[in-house]
């Protein structure tokens, strides 16, 4: 076994970032790893070396006592009960890490108290006055093209923005009986949609004939001033169009998993089977509907 004295803290995180890059962790899960333990290091550091002669420590100094005086620490600070516990976590899948790998001997890590979870109650639009405002949308401009498709889609289908900037004209099918959508990525799924939502894509595919600038197979392009880019939209690009869409969707406060929201709440309002519901939303547990069931409760006709 290496000795855990000769390996230093920034080196250990250097090579859990490595093992969560070719695990192939979301890069939003990396960072927020990352800046668990960015913050670790710096209170670990006032405690060790007080007067900040270095920038780093052994991984020897590491000790259940020191995570339990950074967690009172995030407590003092405000920090919010989920925020905590993800740190604390963090800091258990870290330390299970370093065993697995021979570069730390300890058999505390299961000791960890990580606080109890905080269910907060999702924050739902109003799905009916929220399709109504998307169905009105312009339709002037390329750009109000996408837009009334890309809001559209997020509201009737619930996806979640990496599936949404995903699309591709080729997912999209209308047969005999009815239009579907199939959903790319590790949650495949095919969904049937309305002919509604089938024509406000293909008035965007029309108007992407028009330009070479469009000539691409995602659905979805980015958009900056001077025009669409010949690129697929970002996640970041999505919620920054939302966020900037905000007073024209008549809802100042609205972040694209709200439209996740609504759809997920409008077919529990709707009697649709926990089945179906899970099958089209992508989940791959029951859980997800615990956020639903104080909201639920009396108002539902919803079957299982």
């Amino acid at each position: 076994m290496q000795k855990s004295q000769t390996i230093g803290f920034l080196k250990a995180v250097k090579s859990f970032q490595g093992f969560l890059e070719g695990s192939g962790k979301a890069l939003n899960t990396q960072e927020s790893y990352l800046l668990d333990l960015s913050r670790f290091r710096e209170f670990a550091l006032k405690r060790i070396h007080p007067k900040g002669a270095k920038a780093d420590f052994p991984l020897t100094k590491l000790s259940l006592k020191l995570i339990e005086e950074f967690q009172g620490e995030l407590k003092k600070d405000g920090l919010k009960i989920n925020s905590r516990r993800r740190a604390t976590l963090t800091l258990r899948r870290f330390v299970r890490y370093l065993k697995g790998r021979k570069m730390l001997d300890v058999e505390w890590e299961g000791q960890l108290p990580a606080p109890a979870k905080s269910e907060r109650l999702p924050r739902i639009p109003d799905y009916e006055a929220l399709m109504t405002k998307i169905k009105s949308w312009p339709t002037v401009s390329a750009l109000d093209l996408r837009n009334r498709a890309l809001f559209w889609t997020l509201l009737e289908t619930g996806l979640i923005a990496t599936e949404v900037v995903s699309l591709k004209w080729a997912d999209w099918k209308l047969e005999e009986a009815a239009a579907t959508l199939t959903v790319p990525g590790k949650r495949t799924r095919r969904l049937e949609i309305s002919r509604g939502l089938y024509q406000a894509v293909q008035d965007l595919k029309e108007a992407a004939g028009l330009s070479k600038k469009f000539q691409l197979e995602f659905c979805f392009l980015g958009h900056n001033r001077f025009g669409p880019m010949p690129t697929a939209m970002s996640p970041r690009g999505l919620e920054h169009q939302v966020k900037s869409s905000s007073a024209k969707l008549g809802d100042p406060q609205i972040v694209p998993r709200d439209f996740r929201h609504a759809c997920a709440f409008k077919m529990f309002s709707d009697g649709v089977a926990k089945t179906e519901i899970k099958r089209r939303m992508g989940w791959e547990s029951e859980y997800s509907f615990r956020l639903y069931e104080p909201l639920l409760a009396g108002r539902t006709k919803s079957k299982t």
